[in-house]
């Protein structure tokens, strides 16, 4: 079951719940703010801004050479290994429907029966 709770006390979650919606491997500064601010209406702008500035001085976020942030080495690292789980439940998840589907076509294939009837 997915949790869509905003988890606003923990900063390092917080960052995740961001990433996971941005999903981008790094963005500017202001557009960052801009997205947690105007879009996702997490913080106001100052509270945002404060926010990353602490995230960078707490090395949650990092800041590279080209003057974009992205995640330190340690929230990657929990971010890819979340992608691959949702992609294994979403593959999953897919491969369930198919199976189902391929079920559900050979059923009505079938001369009627109350069993067949009953799973329509």
């Amino acid at each position: 079951m997915i949790d869509f709770k905003i988890p606003k006390e923990n900063p390092l979650e917080l960052i995740l719940y961001i990433w996971k919606i941005i999903d981008l491997p790094k963005i500017s500064k202001s557009d960052l703010l801009h997205q947690i601010t105007f879009k996702l209406y997490l913080l106001p702008p100052e509270k945002t801004a404060n926010f990353i500035n602490k995230s960078i001085e707490n090395n949650l976020l990092k800041i590279n050479l080209d003057n974009t942030i992205s995640l330190s080495d340690k929230l990657e690292n929990k971010f890819k290994s979340w992608q691959k789980k949702r992609e294994e439940i979403i593959n999953r998840k897919e491969r369930d429907v198919k199976t189902k589907n391929i079920i559900l076509k050979d059923l009505d294939k079938k001369k009627n029966s109350d069993y067949n009837v009953l799973l329509k």
